[in-house]
């Protein structure tokens, strides 16, 4: 008999009756239960934390729960399945029980949303049984979906929806008459069930009576309505297809989007390929002619890409967006109304977006700071601005709750979500079929208001959780066995560049032949870092002839300050380095307005003195080249520059050249070299900006050595 079974029966004042050799003890003291474990003393607002926790008992311990910041007692799960043991290990994750909101999806009258647990959630009209519950009447407030504990991913249509699993398969539930749910059949139905045969899936998308998924191995397969072959199919020959239906020619798909009557996907380095209906340029191919086939747009870098219902969204890898489509409602968000743009247009003002997201009339972008801005057909108040009105024309920031940022956007068919980074939602716009989910009647809300039942995260700052358990015979610990951590607010802001984006020409390279359009081999420069999440990719581009810019290369290397690339040799050029941390923030550095030239040593700007020799071959830049053999000659332009670069040959028998700007010696750049390197940069220099400067070459050569060619030197302003 232990020590602590003696005590407790002394202190009960217990009978003891022996018979034998035996003796029956009646258990009086509660489980020992020390102070619980967490997975980390503090972490970000939105990451789960793991408590655990031990408790001991010589009868057996019967359950263990525990309390977070003086909340109702909620049960541990045991380690080994259940509590039978005299010690046992229980465990639970702190994340509001899974209630967070992780995604929202916005139908024409109704909205659903994913939550942590995996589990769905969905308010608003249900006439087909779209909210996952016996159609009927609509719900003001969210209702759980039956049958659905694995999802990863949602779609919402006019009526129906669709469910990424986490076993890569999909499940969907609503209207189903033109085959929009997938199995075969034309039926509507409440309660979920699975595409047949679709595995592999990594990405769905849904509009009007149709759905889209993109496959493992980057194509797309689609079903519902197809009128106007926005699933891919000559409408001619199919009507409608009740089952997955491959698009033809789609391949390396990353990302899909459907609208009402058109479809488009983003491929492999951010390209955009559309199909359906396209009377109002929504597929942006400079044209309005419909197509089944997907036809490309002119665009690039795309990371987020939504259609609507006669207008098509897109965001870039660095944070602009553009549309094109329908815009006499203020659907392109350029600034003004027209009647349709058949290629993309960009959107007014935005430079930070992360994606995009496009209702019947309306679209709205997450912003990297956490920001949400709207534009677009605005008379139910979809757009946010706080007022009903015609159309929005460009984009209108939403007043969003102080101290909270959004992590998602959803645009449905008249009315807009976001997802905040505390876990809950927040929705506005019409609100006819209680599509807005708070419960407080059906007027439209014309600014952001909270769906109710679901809380969100913990809040920043300090919390205890406490631990308490049972034994067989209901003795209960006092429940002070507590532990404290910390919860800091996430990360919203953008890296920070402590060196601007800088272009300088690259030592060491060679220029190809020299042609009116010789690209010139410069080094894109800079130095960003971020406190938060830290940097975790960097994206450069260029923009030429005062184009849009372009992708010239994404780097997923935070330690990296700069990258080799080119330029012409003549016209406008400028570049941007897009810096993007590990919470999605972005913040750009973009160069000044580059006019780079190559100024020949033949040209009447160039001054010798001293003895020179011009040497003709097609090896040297422009065909010739002059170089001097006798030191003190001099090759002396003056020139109108933010960077020069001095092109020459390198090989035996060059020797030194001494090189002076504003009269100031600069560098001394010896030329030799074992065998011979032609059009190759020897010294580059630069000016914080463009001015006038003088920039001479002088021969210094050295013993046996005495060659110094000077073939054309690199101008940038």
């Amino acid at each position: 008999m232990t020590s602590r079974w003696i005590a407790a029966a002394m202190a009960a004042g217990l009978a003891v009756a022996m018979t034998g050799t035996s003796v029956a003890v009646v258990d009086a003291l509660p489980p020992d239960v020390p102070a619980p474990n967490l997975s980390a003393a503090m972490a970000t607002v939105g990451t789960p934390i793991t408590v655990s926790a031990t408790a001991t008992d010589p009868g057996g311990v019967a359950a263990m729960e525990y309390s977070l910041d003086g909340s109702p007692w909620v049960a541990l799960q045991a380690g080994d399945g259940t509590f039978d043991g005299t010690t046992e290990t229980g465990s639970a994750t702190l994340d509001d029980l899974g209630q967070r909101v992780v995604s929202v999806a916005a139908g024409a009258i109704f909205t659903c949303a994913l939550l942590a647990d995996h589990t769905i959630r969905c308010w608003g009209g249900n006439d087909f049984g779209q909210l996952g519950v016996a159609a009927g009447p609509r719900h003001t407030t969210p209702v759980t979906v039956t049958g659905i504990t694995t999802a990863t991913a949602i779609a919402a249509g006019y009526a129906h929806v669709c469910a990424l699993l986490a076993d890569t398969t999909v499940s969907c539930w609503g209207y189903g008459v033109a085959g929009q749910l997938g199995d075969g059949l034309s039926t509507t139905r409440a309660t979920p069930g699975p595409v047949p045969g679709l595995t592999g899936v990594t990405a769905i998308a849904a509009a009007g009576s149709d759905t889209c998924a993109v496959t493992g191995a980057g194509g797309v397969v689609c079903w519902g309505v197809n009128v106007y072959g926005h699933i891919g199919v000559d409408p001619g020959s199919l009507g409608a297809a009740s089952s997955p239906t491959v698009i033809s020619g789609l391949t390396g798909v990353t990302g899909i989007g459907v609208g009402e009557r058109h479809a488009c996907a983003i491929t492999t380095g951010g390209g955009v390929s559309c199909w359906g209906q396209n009377g109002s340029g929504q597929l942006g191919d400079g044209s309005t002619t419909s197509s089944y086939a997907p036809v490309v747009v002119d665009i690039g870098g795309i990371v987020s890409i939504s259609p609507g219902f006669s207008h098509t969204c897109a965001v870039s890898g660095t944070g602009t967006a553009s549309c094109w489509g329908y815009g006499l409602d203020g659907e392109l968000g350029g600034g003004v109304a027209i009647a349709y743009a058949p290629t993309p247009l960009a959107v007014q003002g935005v430079s930070t977006a992360t994606m995009v997201s496009s209702g019947t009339g309306h679209s709205c972008v997450r912003l990297a700071g956490g920001g949400v801005s709207c534009w677009g057909f605005n008379l139910a108040g979809e757009v946010g601005t706080g007022t009903f009105s015609a159309g929005e024309v460009a984009p209108i920031t939403v007043a969003l709750p102080a101290g909270l940022a959004a992590a998602g956007v959803a645009a449905g068919g008249e009315h807009s979500c976001a997802v905040l980074d505390d876990g809950t939602a927040r929705c506005w716009g019409s609100n006819l079929n209680a599509e807005i989910g708070d419960g407080e009647g059906l007027a439209d809300r014309y600014q952001p208001v909270a769906t109710v039942g679901m809380p969100g995260p913990l809040a920043a700052g300090s919390h205890e959780v406490c631990v308490r358990a049972s034994d067989t015979v209901d003795n209960v610990s006092d429940g002070t066995a507590c532990t404290s951590f910390a919860l800091t607010p996430p990360d919203t802001s953008g890296p920070i560049f402590s060196k601007a984006a800088a272009v300088a020409v690259r030592v060491g390279a060679a220029l190809p032949l020299a042609t009116a359009s010789t690209p010139i081999p410069v080094t894109v420069a800079w130095t960003a870092s971020d406190a938060g999440s830290g940097v975790a990719t960097y994206l450069v581009e260029r923009s030429v002839a005062g184009g849009p810019f372009a992708v010239v290369a994404t780097i997923h290397d935070a330690s990296a300050t700069g990258y080799a690339t080119t330029m012409p040799a003549s016209g406008l050029v400028a570049f941007r380095v897009t810096a993007i941390d590990g919470a999605g923030n972005h913040t750009p550095s973009t160069t000044p307005t580059l006019r780079p030239g190559l100024l020949q040593q033949s040209a009447t700007a160039v001054v010798k003195s001293g003895t020179w020799r011009t040497v003709l071959a097609g090896s040297y830049s422009g065909g010739s080249d002059v170089y001097g053999a006798l030191r003190g000659a001099t090759a002396t332009c003056r020139v109108t520059a933010r960077a020069v670069a001095l092109v020459s040959q390198k090989g035996p028998g060059r020797g030194y050249a001494w090189i002076y700007v504003d009269n100031v010696l600069k560098a001394r750049v010896d030329l030799y070299r074992a065998s011979t390197q032609s059009r190759v940069v020897v010294w580059q220099y630069g000016w914080a900006s463009s001015g006038g400067h003088t920039i001479r070459v002088w021969v210094a050569g050295t013993s046996g050595r005495p060659r110094v060619d000077v073939d054309a030197l690199v101008v940038v302003k």
